[in-house]
Protein backbone atom coordinates (compact mmCIF):
# COMPACT_ATOMS: atom_id res chain seq x y z
CA UNK A 1 0.00 0.00 0.00
CA UNK A 2 1.47 3.31 -1.08
CA UNK A 3 1.27 6.76 0.49
CA UNK A 4 -2.02 8.61 0.05
CA UNK A 5 -1.94 12.01 -1.72
CA UNK A 6 -4.50 14.78 -2.07
CA UNK A 7 -4.20 17.76 -4.41
CA UNK A 8 -4.89 21.21 -2.98
CA UNK A 9 -5.23 24.57 -4.74
CA UNK A 10 -2.66 26.60 -2.80
CA UNK A 11 -1.36 30.01 -3.87
CA UNK A 12 -2.55 29.53 -7.43
CA UNK A 13 -0.79 26.17 -7.77
CA UNK A 14 -1.75 22.53 -7.22
CA UNK A 15 0.09 21.19 -4.18
CA UNK A 16 0.23 17.73 -2.66
CA UNK A 17 -0.78 16.85 0.87
CA UNK A 18 0.54 13.37 1.57
CA UNK A 19 -0.03 10.81 4.31
CA UNK A 20 3.33 9.06 4.63
CA UNK A 21 5.03 7.22 7.49
CA UNK A 22 2.18 8.00 9.85
CA UNK A 23 2.28 11.76 9.27
CA UNK A 24 0.44 14.37 7.21
CA UNK A 25 3.02 16.18 5.08
CA UNK A 26 2.96 19.17 2.72
CA UNK A 27 5.08 17.73 -0.06
CA UNK A 28 5.47 21.02 -1.96
CA UNK A 29 6.37 23.27 0.99
CA UNK A 30 9.95 23.26 2.24
CA UNK A 31 9.64 25.72 5.15
CA UNK A 32 6.20 25.26 6.65
CA UNK A 33 6.93 27.45 9.70
CA UNK A 34 8.19 30.26 7.49
CA UNK A 35 5.16 30.11 5.22
CA UNK A 36 2.87 30.12 8.23
CA UNK A 37 4.50 33.32 9.47
CA UNK A 38 4.33 34.98 6.05
CA UNK A 39 0.63 34.12 5.74
CA UNK A 40 -0.13 35.73 9.10
CA UNK A 41 1.92 38.86 8.42
CA UNK A 42 0.59 39.25 4.89
CA UNK A 43 -3.05 38.65 5.80
CA UNK A 44 -3.29 35.75 3.34
CA UNK A 45 -4.07 32.07 3.65
CA UNK A 46 -2.07 28.96 2.81
CA UNK A 47 -4.43 25.98 2.49
CA UNK A 48 -1.64 23.39 2.81
CA UNK A 49 -0.38 24.87 6.08
CA UNK A 50 -3.99 25.37 7.18
CA UNK A 51 -4.59 21.63 6.80
CA UNK A 52 -1.39 20.68 8.64
CA UNK A 53 -2.32 22.95 11.53
CA UNK A 54 -5.88 21.63 11.65
CA UNK A 55 -4.53 18.10 11.87
CA UNK A 56 -1.97 19.00 14.55
CA UNK A 57 -4.80 20.32 16.73
CA UNK A 58 -6.94 17.21 16.25
CA UNK A 59 -4.50 14.31 15.88
CA UNK A 60 -5.88 12.67 19.02
CA UNK A 61 -9.34 14.25 19.02
CA UNK A 62 -12.34 11.91 19.25
CA UNK A 63 -14.37 14.43 17.21
CA UNK A 64 -12.42 13.28 14.13
CA UNK A 65 -14.08 9.86 14.42
CA UNK A 66 -17.58 11.31 14.05
CA UNK A 67 -16.79 14.19 11.67
CA UNK A 68 -14.79 12.41 8.97
CA UNK A 69 -15.73 9.83 6.37
CA UNK A 70 -17.20 6.41 7.15
CA UNK A 71 -16.17 5.23 3.69
CA UNK A 72 -16.09 6.16 -0.01
CA UNK A 73 -19.74 5.17 -0.49
CA UNK A 74 -21.01 7.50 2.22
CA UNK A 75 -23.36 10.26 1.08
CA UNK A 76 -24.05 13.35 3.17
CA UNK A 77 -26.85 15.75 2.35
CA UNK A 78 -26.07 19.11 3.91
CA UNK A 79 -26.69 22.72 2.86
CA UNK A 80 -24.11 24.09 0.45
CA UNK A 81 -21.87 26.85 1.67
CA UNK A 82 -19.38 27.62 -1.11
CA UNK A 83 -15.82 28.29 -0.02
CA UNK A 84 -12.72 29.27 -1.96
CA UNK A 85 -9.23 27.82 -1.98
CA UNK A 86 -9.87 24.10 -2.43
CA UNK A 87 -10.83 22.14 -5.53
CA UNK A 88 -12.90 19.02 -6.29
CA UNK A 89 -11.33 15.60 -5.83
CA UNK A 90 -11.75 12.39 -7.78
CA UNK A 91 -9.98 10.56 -6.31
CA UNK A 92 -6.76 12.39 -5.41
CA UNK A 93 -8.00 15.96 -5.21
CA UNK A 94 -9.42 17.87 -2.28
CA UNK A 95 -12.37 20.19 -1.88
CA UNK A 96 -13.96 22.15 0.87
CA UNK A 97 -17.02 20.29 2.07
CA UNK A 98 -20.38 22.03 1.42
CA UNK A 99 -21.09 22.51 5.11
CA UNK A 100 -19.58 23.88 8.27
CA UNK A 101 -19.06 21.23 10.93
CA UNK A 102 -21.06 21.72 14.10
CA UNK A 103 -18.88 19.29 16.06
CA UNK A 104 -16.05 21.65 17.02
CA UNK A 105 -15.13 25.20 16.00
CA UNK A 106 -11.59 25.79 17.16
CA UNK A 107 -9.82 27.45 14.22
CA UNK A 108 -7.86 30.48 15.25
CA UNK A 109 -6.86 29.13 18.64
CA UNK A 110 -3.22 28.47 19.36
CA UNK A 111 -0.46 27.96 16.82
CA UNK A 112 -1.37 28.20 13.17
CA UNK A 113 -4.56 30.24 13.46
CA UNK A 114 -6.02 32.00 10.42
CA UNK A 115 -4.37 34.95 8.78
CA UNK A 116 -5.28 38.36 10.14
CA UNK A 117 -8.54 39.58 8.65
CA UNK A 118 -9.32 36.22 7.05
CA UNK A 119 -12.38 34.09 7.72
CA UNK A 120 -11.46 31.30 10.12
CA UNK A 121 -12.13 27.87 8.61
CA UNK A 122 -13.47 25.14 10.84
CA UNK A 123 -10.69 22.65 11.54
CA UNK A 124 -12.83 19.56 11.05
CA UNK A 125 -14.29 21.04 7.88
CA UNK A 126 -10.77 21.44 6.52
CA UNK A 127 -9.91 17.83 7.38
CA UNK A 128 -13.17 16.54 5.89
CA UNK A 129 -12.33 18.44 2.72
CA UNK A 130 -9.21 16.34 2.19
CA UNK A 131 -11.44 13.56 0.87
CA UNK A 132 -12.27 10.00 1.96
CA UNK A 133 -8.96 8.34 1.04
CA UNK A 134 -6.82 10.65 3.14
CA UNK A 135 -9.59 11.04 5.72
CA UNK A 136 -9.55 7.32 6.37
CA UNK A 137 -5.87 7.51 7.32
CA UNK A 138 -6.58 10.36 9.71
CA UNK A 139 -9.39 8.39 11.36
CA UNK A 140 -7.10 5.35 11.64
CA UNK A 141 -4.38 7.45 13.28
CA UNK A 142 -6.77 8.90 15.86
CA UNK A 143 -8.14 5.40 16.52
CA UNK A 144 -4.65 4.04 17.22
CA UNK A 145 -3.88 6.85 19.65
CA UNK A 146 -7.17 6.37 21.47
CA UNK A 147 -6.58 2.62 21.71
CA UNK A 148 -3.19 3.32 23.28
CA UNK A 149 -4.94 5.38 25.95
CA UNK A 150 -7.45 2.58 26.53
CA UNK A 151 -4.61 0.07 26.89
CA UNK A 152 -3.06 2.38 29.48
CA UNK A 153 -6.25 2.26 31.52
CA UNK A 154 -8.12 5.32 30.25
CA UNK A 155 -11.56 4.07 29.17
CA UNK A 156 -13.00 7.50 28.30
CA UNK A 157 -12.53 6.88 24.57
CA UNK A 158 -14.42 3.58 24.49
CA UNK A 159 -17.92 4.90 23.62
CA UNK A 160 -16.59 6.90 20.66
CA UNK A 161 -14.43 4.00 19.48
CA UNK A 162 -17.38 1.63 19.61
CA UNK A 163 -19.60 4.06 17.71
CA UNK A 164 -16.87 4.52 15.09
CA UNK A 165 -16.53 0.75 14.66
CA UNK A 166 -20.30 0.28 14.37
CA UNK A 167 -20.70 3.00 11.75
CA UNK A 168 -17.71 2.14 9.59
CA UNK A 169 -17.99 -1.64 9.76
CA UNK A 170 -21.75 -1.40 9.28
CA UNK A 171 -21.36 0.56 6.05
CA UNK A 172 -18.62 -1.75 4.80
CA UNK A 173 -20.75 -4.82 5.54
CA UNK A 174 -23.79 -3.34 3.82
CA UNK A 175 -21.72 -2.74 0.69
CA UNK A 176 -20.13 -6.20 0.81
CA UNK A 177 -23.49 -7.94 1.24
CA UNK A 178 -25.28 -5.68 -1.29
CA UNK A 179 -27.62 -4.58 1.48
CA UNK A 180 -29.34 -7.96 1.50
CA UNK A 181 -29.90 -7.85 5.27
CA UNK A 182 -29.77 -5.27 8.06
CA UNK A 183 -26.39 -5.18 9.78
CA UNK A 184 -25.55 -5.04 13.48
CA UNK A 185 -21.98 -4.55 14.67
CA UNK A 186 -20.86 -5.56 18.15
CA UNK A 187 -17.49 -5.02 19.81
CA UNK A 188 -15.47 -8.19 20.31
CA UNK A 189 -13.26 -8.47 23.36
CA UNK A 190 -9.49 -8.37 22.71
CA UNK A 191 -9.21 -12.13 23.40
CA UNK A 192 -12.36 -13.01 21.43
CA UNK A 193 -12.03 -14.11 17.78
CA UNK A 194 -13.90 -11.79 15.39
CA UNK A 195 -16.93 -13.27 13.69
CA UNK A 196 -19.79 -12.64 11.29
CA UNK A 197 -23.00 -14.65 11.39
CA UNK A 198 -26.59 -14.52 10.32
CA UNK A 199 -29.04 -14.13 13.19
CA UNK A 200 -32.61 -14.31 11.93
CA UNK A 201 -33.13 -11.49 9.48
CA UNK A 202 -29.87 -9.62 10.15
CA UNK A 203 -26.10 -9.96 9.86
CA UNK A 204 -24.28 -9.69 13.18
CA UNK A 205 -20.58 -8.91 13.24
CA UNK A 206 -18.36 -9.01 16.31
CA UNK A 207 -15.15 -7.10 15.52
CA UNK A 208 -12.29 -5.77 17.62
CA UNK A 209 -11.91 -2.02 18.07
CA UNK A 210 -8.59 -2.13 16.21
CA UNK A 211 -10.43 -3.16 13.02
CA UNK A 212 -10.99 0.51 12.11
CA UNK A 213 -7.26 1.28 12.19
CA UNK A 214 -5.85 -2.03 10.93
CA UNK A 215 -8.42 -2.98 8.28
CA UNK A 216 -10.79 -0.13 7.39
CA UNK A 217 -8.11 2.56 7.50
CA UNK A 218 -6.01 0.60 5.01
CA UNK A 219 -8.88 0.01 2.59
CA UNK A 220 -8.89 -3.73 3.30
CA UNK A 221 -12.49 -4.29 4.40
CA UNK A 222 -12.93 -6.82 1.61
CA UNK A 223 -10.48 -8.70 -0.60
CA UNK A 224 -12.04 -10.34 -3.61
CA UNK A 225 -15.36 -11.68 -2.38
CA UNK A 226 -14.12 -12.11 1.20
CA UNK A 227 -15.08 -9.80 4.07
CA UNK A 228 -12.04 -9.17 6.26
CA UNK A 229 -12.71 -9.87 9.93
CA UNK A 230 -9.26 -8.90 11.14
CA UNK A 231 -5.57 -9.21 10.55
CA UNK A 232 -2.08 -8.52 11.78
CA UNK A 233 1.36 -7.81 10.38
CA UNK A 234 3.89 -10.61 10.37
CA UNK A 235 7.67 -10.38 10.67
CA UNK A 236 8.09 -9.90 6.91
CA UNK A 237 5.84 -6.83 6.83
CA UNK A 238 2.95 -8.62 5.16
CA UNK A 239 -0.58 -8.17 6.48
CA UNK A 240 -2.13 -11.55 7.24
CA UNK A 241 -5.90 -11.19 6.96
CA UNK A 242 -8.83 -13.42 7.92
CA UNK A 243 -11.29 -13.31 5.02
CA UNK A 244 -14.80 -14.74 5.38
CA UNK A 245 -16.57 -16.25 2.38
CA UNK A 246 -19.94 -14.85 1.20
CA UNK A 247 -21.76 -17.92 2.54
CA UNK A 248 -20.29 -17.14 6.01
CA UNK A 249 -18.91 -20.66 6.20
CA UNK A 250 -15.17 -20.46 5.37
CA UNK A 251 -12.38 -18.26 6.68
CA UNK A 252 -9.38 -17.95 4.39
CA UNK A 253 -5.93 -16.57 5.21
CA UNK A 254 -5.04 -13.75 2.82
CA UNK A 255 -1.59 -12.14 2.67
CA UNK A 256 -1.23 -8.52 1.54
CA UNK A 257 2.02 -6.58 1.17
CA UNK A 258 1.94 -3.35 3.20
CA UNK A 259 4.11 -0.42 2.15
CA UNK A 260 5.27 1.23 5.38
CA UNK A 261 5.09 4.70 3.82
CA UNK A 262 1.33 4.46 3.54
CA UNK A 263 0.66 3.59 7.17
Amino acid sequence: MSAIATLVDCGGERHRLVWRDGELQAADHGDVDGERTLAVLGGTSCPCVEALDAWSRHADDLAVLSALTRGPAETIDRPRRPRTGWVGYAPLQARRPPYRSTMVAVAGRGRGGPALGAEAPDDLEVLYGLGPALGSRLVAAVTRRCLERVAAGDAASLPALRASLAGRAGLALSIWSDGALPVRVETAAPDEPPSLRRDGDELVAALRLGWVADIWGRGLTSVGDRFVLGGQEDASGDMVLSGLSPDLERIEEIRVRIDGAGR
